[in-house]
């Protein structure tokens, strides 16, 4: 165990030395956020290792670790099975390893496998440097998670103080507790305990979080470089593997960057995302005999004939693609109400269901709080938009394959998050000035 150990500290030291990793806020908070995930990712594969069987992680490791071992044969093989296409007709070099080998027709699982392989080259083939690995990864998630709502939250706290934040003595008792305002900044993208679970261990979810958030940082800090066109398309073809329906990102994403700045209005996203959807539903009925339809029917079929606790019925798509739309309001209720208490038929889900209990008594009570205060409607920049349409979208396809309780619970992570930090920022946002918009500098639905 001393390996691992010795990268928790490499990784812990170069944490440390990222003097603005987590601009406003000491050295030691990055620190401690990597050791929130490093914890959380090694108690829970601890627990599904030891105590609960196996899982994909294991299966994953065992694919790269298969990967690992031919470089000692063969480096040629080796670089083949790492870069080489998947799920596709193989040369006998690398056919008893695509035999052997789960998830050779997923591009999203084996993704996870071609990691292993790469970390297997830092690790000698041990399994719980990987864990601390991932935790590294993830932190850094939840940092470009923070400085990307960082400077939204600075205007509001200075709109909302007048300025004063920078002499505690002359502030007032509320002023003063704004003051500590990026620590809950920080606890808000670090997100709820699903989402810090889930989003730490060695699973896609967390990858697809740091993706999303990276891709969403570039945008927002746009100068049309060259670096910043490869790590586009860099970042949207790793989405495109990863799961393949993350890309609806790349529409939303492609407007906030390219369009004007001063005409960009939130409705404008929303507008297009339903017309994106309708000619996608239209295309795939007329024009490509419902194969996009029978894509999903497939995918929810495999989900389906899963094994793992089931907590409820898929819900029902009909037989072509119009059923979609027709079947979306209950995927999207599925999606962001289970698994409940009643229907939760094991630990996670039992505490995935109070943890949603939790939420919407939270949510309640910070309406009922902001219609007191006569702000219910309040503007919100176009990063929160957008973020809010992909966290949408994203549960809507969650709700539509899914119906087994603890994967919900693991793929909604990222919209969970988006969500929660778009809601921390309306709440957060002072009264609607004459000008119709709280701050001049941003755009309003």
């Amino acid at each position: 165990m001393w390996l691992p150990l010795l990268y928790a500290l490499l990784l812990a030291f170069l944490f440390y030395r990222w003097r603005h990793a987590l601009p406003g806020l000491p050295r030691w908070a990055a620190v401690g956020v990597l050791a929130i995930k490093v914890s959380a990712s090694l108690a829970y594969t601890y627990l599904r290792r030891y105590m609960g069987g196996t899982d994909d992680i294991q299966v994953h490791y065992e694919g790269g670790l298969l990967i690992y071992e031919s470089l000692g044969d063969d480096p040629f093989i080796y670089l083949r099975r790492l870069l080489g296409p998947s799920g596709t007709a193989v040369d006998p070099a690398t056919w008893v390893y695509a035999f052997n080998l789960n998830y050779w027709y997923s591009s999203g699982s084996f993704f996870m496998v071609r990691l292993h392989g790469v970390w297997c080259l830092l690790s000698g083939g041990n399994f719980w440097v990987h864990v601390v690995l991932m935790g590294g990864l993830t932190t850094l998630g939840t940092i470009l998670a923070y400085r990307l709502c960082l400077p939204y939250l600075e205007r509001v706290v200075a709109d909302s103080t007048h300025g004063r934040t920078a002499v505690i003595p002359s502030l007032t008792p509320l002023e003063r507790l704004t003051h500590y305002w990026r620590y809950g900044l920080l606890l808000l993208v670090l997100g709820a305990p699903s989402v810090v679970l889930f989003s730490s261990i060695i699973h896609k979810d967390g990858i697809l979080l740091l993706l999303v958030v990276g891709l969403l940082l570039l945008g927002r800090d746009w100068r049309s470089l060259w670096h910043e066109w490869v790590l586009a398309l860099a970042g949207f073809y790793l989405l495109y593997l990863l799961r393949m329906y993350p890309v609806v990102l790349l529409p939303g994403w492609v407007y906030w960057v390219f369009y004007p700045k001063q005409r960009q209005r939130g409705w404008h996203l929303l507008v297009l995302y339903a017309v994106g959807a309708l000619s996608v539903f239209a295309a795939d009925v007329y024009l490509l005999d419902d194969r996009i339809f029978r894509a999903l029917l497939a995918k929810q079929a495999g989900f389906v004939a899963m094994e793992g606790n089931t907590s409820f019925e898929p819900v029902a798509l009909g037989s072509h693609a119009w059923g979609l739309l027709l079947a979306s309001p209950e995927a999207l209720y599925r999606a962001l109400t289970e698994p409940s208490l009643a229907s939760a038929q094991s630990a996670i889900q039992l505490a995935g269901g109070v943890e949603l209990a939790g939420l919407y008594l939270l949510i309640a009570a910070s309406v009922a709080w902001m219609a007191y205060r006569r702000r219910l409607w309040q503007p919100l920049p176009i990063l929160f938009v957008l973020m809010a349409c992909y966290a949408l979208a994203d549960l809507l396809m969650i709700g539509w394959l899914v119906n087994n309780g603890g994967a919900i619970i693991r793929y909604r992570c990222t919209s969970l998050l988006l969500l929660g930090l778009t809601w921390g920022y309306w709440c957060m946002t002072p009264r609607r000035s004459q000008d119709g918009c709280a701050d001049a500098t941003r755009s309003c639905l």
